[in-house]
């Protein structure tokens, strides 16, 4: 087997423990074209587009990890988090359209200046 062949059923191995683990959900959440898609991107990766994926995805959580101690959503370090997770995102998704920004009604996005409260379930980062 090749490193090519490995690595392509690498990736399908992923597909396959994260449709297991989260498919239902992905497919009512997104839909099953969406879901489609996202899968197809993600074993079509190049190996190197997949190590930038995965140096993306540590970045995150170090600043994740950042943020949960300050809190500060609104804080530059926050920011930074909302970046790095749309660029991880858009390493699977076909596009990306923020649901909750800050000119909508239903806005979790915080004002500047604002301070919120980290989610507990970040504190474990």
């Amino acid at each position: 087997m090749t490193d090519s062949e490995k690595f392509a059923a690498f990736k399908q191995q992923q597909v396959t423990a994260n449709q297991q683990a989260y498919g239902d959900e992905a497919r009512q959440r997104y839909g099953q074209a969406a879901v489609t898609a996202s899968q197809r991107r993600f074993t079509n990766l190049s190996a190197e587009a997949y190590q930038d994926m995965q140096a993306t995805e540590q970045a995150l959580i170090d600043q994740l990890r950042q943020v949960s101690q300050t809190q500060d959503l609104a804080s530059p370090e926050a920011h930074r988090v909302y970046q790095l997770h749309r660029q991880w995102l858009c390493f699977t998704w076909n596009n990306y359209t923020p649901r909750n920004t800050a000119d909508s009604p239903n806005s979790t996005a915080p004002t500047p200046g604002s301070k919120r409260t980290t989610p507990k379930r970040w504190a474990t980062l």
